[in-house]
């Protein structure tokens, strides 16, 4: 993921001396491009790795990220990216996986969480991530 950022940035300045800006101008926005995405690459390289887990309860599903009780507001699966937002602490939290680096686990738990009312706290496996 940080390299695919550092990789983005390197390509949009690429793509912007290719275009038909002027070269005075193209060239400081192209050395700007560069320097956001090594930037984006850099703070998300510090950011810590979020643990999600779900536990059974007679209610259902009581999510908790990084031990912190949390309440799932949605999971989205489009293409090759997951999304789960999720609400802890008041804040809003938006954690996004690659399936492929999933295991086979996750993948069903986060296709099981995308139908609402369909779960059953048994047929969970554990997510963490």
């Amino acid at each position: 993921m940080v390299a695919a950022l550092a990789l983005l940035g390197f390509l949009a300045a690429l793509s912007l001396l290719a275009s038909a800006m002027p070269r005075p101008a193209a060239w400081p926005l192209a050395l700007l491009l560069l320097g956001q995405g090594l930037w984006l690459a850099w703070r998300e390289s510090q950011r810590p790795a979020a643990v999600v887990v779900f536990t059974a309860t007679d209610e259902g599903l009581a999510p908790t990220l990084d031990g912190r009780p949390a309440r799932l507001l949605r999971v989205n699966l489009r293409g090759p990216v997951a999304v789960m937002v999720l609400q802890c602490d008041s804040r809003r939290r938006v954690l996004t996986w690659c399936p492929p680096t999933l295991t086979p686990d996750v993948r069903r738990t986060l296709r099981l969480l995308k139908r609402p009312g369909i779960v059953s706290p048994s047929a969970l496996p554990l997510v963490a991530g």
